[in-house]
């Protein structure tokens, strides 16, 4: 067939065309393709396209590789570059060449749900940007401090899944610091904000 046999002239019934092109399109069959989604209803085929979600490179963005690390890209807190344990070399900077593999487990989820946080440590209510041990990015499974001095941010949660983690990232930015001091009335309380 070819558009010629479907064009009408004036005059002539448009109601054969018609059937012919509705015989023409019966022919082919709706292919889905990653990002579409078809749904098949009595009077039709409704297709939806879903664009592939646009990732952006951004400070402390969480990667999870394979179920058992995470990967944590370059952030600060109050210009201070964090350090995570990697699995093999230790403690290494968020800045490192090679990025530290922070191991991760499911065991050490509650409920199934587990975080990549920022742990700070306050020196007489500041951080102390000469001290190692100020800011580091470690895997827990509740935001529950030990300290008064320790502050926890968390940068991402992890909802477990037969031992596969998914990545809900809760951090964009670089992050500010303010510790607030334990009073009578209150403990002492750690705010971190967007920088």
């Amino acid at each position: 067939m070819s558009i010629k046999d479907l064009r009408v002239k004036p005059g002539d019934p448009v109601l054969p065309a018609w059937e012919k092109l509705l015989k023409f399109i019966e022919r082919f069959k709706i292919v889905p393709s990653p990002g579409i989604r078809l749904t098949q209803m009595s009077d039709g085929t409704y297709i939806t396209a879903e664009p592939p979600r646009q990732s952006f490179a951004h400070p402390f963005r969480v990667a999870v590789l394979g179920g058992s690390y995470a990967t944590i890209e370059l952030g600060a807190v109050e210009g201070i570059v964090p350090f995570a344990k990697d699995a093999e070399r230790g403690g290494l900077k968020l800045d490192a060449p090679t990025p530290p593999r922070l191991r991760i487990s499911e065991k050490d989820a509650k409920d199934g749900v587990s975080y990549v946080a920022l742990r700070v440590m306050t020196t007489m209510g500041g951080l102390d940007p000469e001290n190692s041990e100020t800011a580091e990015v470690i895997h827990v499974g509740e935001l529950a401090r030990r300290k008064e001095e320790e502050g926890l941010q968390p940068l991402a949660m992890l909802k477990w899944r037969s031992g596969t983690p998914e990545v809900f990232q809760i951090v964009y930015h670089n992050l500010g610091h303010y510790y607030v001091v334990k009073t009578e009335a209150r403990g002492s309380r750690h705010l971190f904000f967007a920088k």
